[in-house]
């Protein structure tokens, strides 16, 4: 019996440990790349922007095929019943017949005022805006998931200090625990320091749940639903305090014009509506079409006998399908030449509307590229403000280092109350989390300024 329950117990501990092991080997590990190339197949916004440039490129095509003529064929069938009067004989008859035609049409255009020519090049265009389009969002979509990334690293290494300070509490509470069993101290020391450790946990479980959020964040981003985790850089450069300074805000601005995609679409949509007011000016221009038809027919009348009623047995008509369809054959070609002369003023009225587009588009262009600069510009400024805090919780966290480390000599030997110990570490752990925050904050500015100088997104 015994044998069977420890056979059973270790039967089910096996199990467990493989369905531990499976699911931990499931659980994916996402550096800032994998994250990428997750967000390109899973996005929704992304997925739907490259379906545009499908939908673009068959325009495209389509604007191409109307170069070629159309071919149609065309049939039609008709039966009538019909009752007449022979006033001769005052007698009432009926006529039923038949009719069957068949047809062949060839149309094509040979002169529109270039206005086909011009409808492929502003398709051609429609073509790469949309590629453009898809560029800018995959380029914020990377911005975004690059913020999320580095704020995850952030939070977890808050969590790293808090985790850090209070092995250091517990460390110092067993000592305390030693010193008031020694007679040393008094027993009140023990509760200021309980009541520090609560603290502590309270403050673990505050970077805990920002870990969660950010973890939460990211995977919307990438719209991946699975449990995953982050590869850590194994050592995350920071830059010097120095970097900001080789940026220059009017270089970035000057080359981003001509590298970022918002910009080039801009230029491509002031083309495109240029484009329209050519095709507008085309329409003053007459046109010339070719078209081609062959057809024949066949009918088939029943006519009544001497005596007609309704439900007579009708007689048909000698000529045979093939006879007919042989003598009625017919064909035929021609060209049209539209010439305009007055419509409504459309031409007219559809060049104002172009213009008025053309400098919208203008317009829009501007506005764009003072966002552009403007943006440049607070993120230069945010990298040096950044570089200066960083700088200056360096120096703070040193000087509270060494304040900690001196008052818990002085604690050891004596010198120093519980109370001083705690304060300064509380200084300590404060000073820690300022210097991670600025250290990260200064991190992702000088990345992003790298990010408007045309570099990719990169730890």
């Amino acid at each position: 019996m015994l044998n069977t329950h420890l056979s059973k117990f270790i039967l089910s501990a096996f199990w467990l440990l493989l369905l531990t092991g499976t699911s931990l080997c499931a659980q994916q590990a996402f550096d800032l790349k994998d994250c990428f190339k997750i967000a390109e197949l899973n996005n929704i916004q992304l997925r739907q922007l490259k379906l545009n440039e499908s939908i673009s490129t068959v325009d495209l095509k389509q604007s191409k095929d109307n170069f070629l003529p159309t071919f149609n064929g065309n049939t039609s069938y008709n039966y009538a019943l019909s009752q007449s009067r022979n006033f001769e004989t005052n007698d009432i008859f009926v006529q039923r017949s038949h009719a069957l035609s068949l047809g062949l049409g060839v149309n094509a255009s040979i002169f529109e005022g270039f206005a086909r020519k011009i409808r492929v090049s502003s398709s051609e265009l429609n073509l790469d805006v949309a590629e453009l389009e898809t560029a800018v969002f995959r380029n914020n979509l990377q911005l975004s998931i690059f913020s999320s990334y580095l704020e995850i690293l952030r939070a977890e290494e808050q969590i790293r200090i808090v985790e850090q300070q209070d092995k250091l509490l517990q460390d110092q509470y067993e000592r305390t625990e030693k010193l008031i069993a020694a007679g040393v101290i008094p027993k009140g020391d023990i509760a200021e320091l309980s009541s520090q450790i609560a603290q502590q946990n309270a403050s673990k479980i505050t970077a805990e749940n920002a870990l969660e959020i950010s973890m939460l964040n990211l995977s919307q981003q990438l719209n991946y639903d699975e449990d995953f985790t982050l590869e850590k850089p194994e050592d995350l450069p920071v830059p010097s305090t120095e970097d900001y300074k080789n940026f220059s805000v009017e270089k970035i601005f000057s080359d981003a014009l001509g590298t970022r995609p918002e910009i080039q679409a801009n230029e491509l949509r002031l083309s495109i509506a240029e484009y329209g007011l050519k095709e507008v000016d085309a329409r003053r221009l007459p046109t010339v079409s070719f078209n081609s038809s062959m057809g024949t027919s066949y009918r088939k009348v029943k006519f009544p006998p001497s005596e007609a009623s309704f439900f007579n047995v009708f007689t048909i008509s000698e000529s045979t399908l093939p006879r007919q369809f042989a003598e009625n054959f017919s064909w035929g070609l021609g060209a049209t030449a539209n010439i305009p002369i007055f419509n409504q003023w459309q031409v007219k009225n559809g060049k104002q509307r172009a213009l008025l587009g053309i400098e919208a588009q203008k317009v829009s262009n501007e506005s764009t590229e003072i966002e552009l600069y403007n943006a440049i510009q607070q993120a230069y400024l945010s990298a040096r403000s950044n570089a200066l805090n960083f700088e200056a919780s360096q120096i703070a966290l040193e000087s509270a280092q060494t304040a900690y480390d001196i008052i818990q000599k002085k604690y050891n030997y004596g010198t120093a109350t519980l109370l001083e110990v705690n304060t300064a570490l509380n200084n300590l752990t404060i000073n820690q989390l300022n210097n991670n925050n600025a250290r990260f904050a200064y991190i992702f500015s000088i990345k992003i300024m790298e990010f408007y100088a045309g570099k990719p997104l990169s730890l």
